[in-house]
């Protein structure tokens, strides 16, 4: 009779049975396992041998428990079929909110792109008339010194001053 490692079965199976799942099942006693009695500790030393008749029940219990999960399944087939409308509804839902957002999106970057080019627009009339630009904001600076150096002014100056510097603006 062959005796195997944790890790060699974990090979031997390729991935199917982990050390971890057969570390939980040697803890439970659902294998049979002896205890190598090593000094040793670490990588490298075994700490259970499972016979192969060990092994073989294991992996009959296993695929039992399997097919009563799928035995299960197919009983409840009815609930699954509701499941999996419920499942594409919600798909369909999530495609459409998706195309709204990528639209809205679209439109964004639209109206974005228009802003953009108007203020190049206007950045290159001003690049035009740099000597006007210039002559409109000083003139923006004066007035606003004025309105903030005198704080007593009759509405009709006060009114006058920001009516120019609105069509400076």
């Amino acid at each position: 009779m062959k005796k195997y490692t944790v890790y060699e079965i974990e090979k031997l199976t390729k991935g199917r049975l982990t050390k971890y799942k057969l570390n939980q099942a040697i803890k439970t006693k659902e294998i049979k396992a002896e205890k190598v009695n090593s000094k040793k500790n670490g990588k490298g030393v075994p700490k259970y041998y499972i016979t192969e008749n060990d092994l073989q029940n294991y992996l009959e219990k296993v695929e039992e428990q399997k097919k009563k999960m799928k035995i299960i399944a197919d009983e409840s087939r009815d609930d699954g079929v509701l499941v999996s409308n419920e499942i594409k509804e919600i798909y369909t839902k999530l495609i459409e909110q998706k195309d709204s957002i990528i639209d809205s999106q679209g439109m964004q970057i639209k109206e974005l792109t228009k802003k953009v080019s108007m203020l190049e627009n206007n950045r290159v009339l001003v690049a035009d008339a740099p000597e006007d630009y210039q002559e409109k904001q000083c003139r923006r600076k004066e007035l606003l010194m004025e309105l903030a150096n005198n704080s007593i002014f009759t509405i009709g100056k006060r009114k006058k001053i920001l009516k120019e510097l609105n069509k400076l603006s």
